[in-house]
């Protein structure tokens, strides 16, 4: 899982709060299930521990608006948004895989946000493979950390 500071340019921690992001880490795993907490309670725990201590997952989705709304005007090619992307993501080695037309596996699904977005109303396409931020896209990426 990927984690998005409040800083600027969605630095990853430092490295003190990253030990200490897998010390939590391996508490809330060696709770288990035989204590009497289901995955979902840990996954809540794991997530809520990361919040107030300033870090909050972000999603695929919100990734890609961030990245556009890097973009100058909002206008990025689907390349200039694969580069950016990593920026907000942390890239597994599952997200390297080559998939579909020898691309790796988070080309595909970084075009399948662009997609969505697109009927959402967030991005307007230009031309293949290129499109526009738009001001309610604007809006969405700016509303959240």
């Amino acid at each position: 899982m990927a984690f998005a500071t409040p800083q600027a340019g969605g630095a990853s921690p430092d490295a003190e709060t990253a030990a200490n992001m897998t010390c939590l880490s391996r508490i809330i795993r060696s709770t288990g299930t035989g204590a009497g907490q289901s995955r979902t309670a840990r996954l809540l725990s794991r997530n809520a521990i990361l919040i107030c201590a300033g870090y909050q997952t972000m999603t695929w989705r919100l990734a890609v608006l961030k990245s556009y709304a890097l973009c100058p005007n909002g206008l990025a090619s689907n390349q200039d948004i694969y580069d950016k992307v990593r920026q907000f993501k942390a890239l597994k080695a599952s997200h390297l895989r080559p998939q579909w037309g020898n691309r790796p596996a988070y080309h595909n699904q970084v075009r399948s946000h662009i997609s969505d977005l697109c009927d959402s109303g967030d991005l307007v396409p230009v031309d293949e493979g290129l499109h526009r931020l738009t001001a309610k896209g604007t809006a969405h990426a700016a509303a959240t950390p």
